[in-house]
Order: structure tokens, then C-alpha cells, then sequence
């Protein structure tokens, strides 16, 4: 009776782990990273000021430098006194989806 129980036990478990079609995502959200970077290493990029569709979202943090950020498309803006901003249109692709953004901001 025990091996009885034991294999229906794992046949309940293994059948949940067989999936019967292409991936897709679990959510309308999505994962963004960013990494700011400076070409004069004296000045901490931390204080760069991250916008999300013109919504100031926050500073850079390096402990936690990813945003979650609903699917679809967005306008990334980077600001940091001394430098130009930097600007660009990504398109989030939803989770399980992970992006990167490295950004070299440049001195005005």
C-alpha cells in the first residue's frame, strides 16, 4: 500500500510539471534593470534620477536596480546634474521576461 501511495504521489507531482504548450508570459508585468554608469568614476551614479513616462520613479539604487514595469511600451528618462539626459522608447515584454538597460551618461 505504501508504494501504492508513493507512485500515485509522484505520478500528481510530475503531471503537474508537463506543459502541453509554448511559454507564455504569467503576467502583464515585466522586469527592467538598469545600469548607470558615468565616464568619470569620481562621480556616483546613484544619484541619477530615474523617469518612467515622464513619472519620477526614484534614484539609482545598486541593491535593487530593477523596476517592474507593466508590458507594453514606455519612455525611459535618466537625468544627473552635470550630464545630458538620456532618453530612450523600450517596449516591456512581460514576466518571465527579464531586460537590461546599460546606460553611459555623458558630461554636458
Amino acid at each position: 500500500m505504501k508504494k501504492f501511495l508513493c507512485l500515485l504521489g509522484m505520478i500528481m507531482f510530475l503531471a503537474g510539471c508537463i506543459t502541453t504548450g509554448p511559454t507564455v508570459s504569467k503576467s502583464d508585468m515585466g522586469n527592467l534593470e538598469l545600469n548607470v554608469y558615468t565616464q568619470d568614476k569620481e562621480i556616483n551614479s546613484c544619484f541619477a534620477e530615474v523617469y518612467v513616462d515622464t513619472i519620477f520613479m526614484g534614484n539609482i539604487s545598486t541593491n535593487r536596480p530593477v523596476l517592474n514595469l507593466r508590458e507594453g511600451k514606455h519612455n525611459i528618462r535618466i537625468e544627473l546634474k552635470g550630464h545630458k539626459p538620456y532618453e530612450k522608447k523600450i517596449f516591456i515584454a512581460g514576466d518571465p521576461n527579464h531586460q537590461v538597460l546599460n546606460v553611459l551618461l555623458e558630461k554636458q
